[in-house]
């Protein structure tokens, strides 16, 4: 494993997932990704800036982040690279599965969202 710089990102779009529940200020829970194809190349020696310990070469990435009433919300999130788009895919699929069963363990104890509950109001 070599230490690298990042030399190209480019932006794929996002995609957004609302799990049809709210929390106690009534704002909507969800969670977002956004793709991009990044590129690094190796360091040179005396290299200052920023530094990833990776291969070179293009890597396919998304950035995760939660979501309250369609804006950001808590900590950030690490953004996760990948050699090829289906792992990247993937890898979505299962975030986005993990943060609603997140989401309704949370605030509607676990229930289907059509369910209504003391820990969850329906949305309109």
């Amino acid at each position: 494993m070599t230490y690298c710089k990042q030399v190209e990102e480019i932006e794929q779009g996002r995609e957004t997932a609302d799990f049809g529940v709210t929390d106690k200020q009534g704002r909507r829970i969800g969670a977002q990704v956004l793709f991009s194809r990044v590129t690094f190349e190796a360091i040179e020696e005396g290299y200052r800036g920023l530094q990833w310990k990776r291969e070179p070469g293009t890597y396919f990435a998304f950035y995760p982040r939660a979501l309250r009433a369609g804006k950001g919300y808590g900590a950030s999130q690490r953004t996760q690279y990948f050699t090829n788009n289906e792992a990247r895919l993937e890898a979505v699929e299962k975030y986005f599965k993990g943060a609603r069963a997140r989401a309704l363990k949370a605030w509607n104890g676990g229930a289907d969202p059509e369910h209504e509950s003391r820990w969850y109001k329906k949305a309109e």
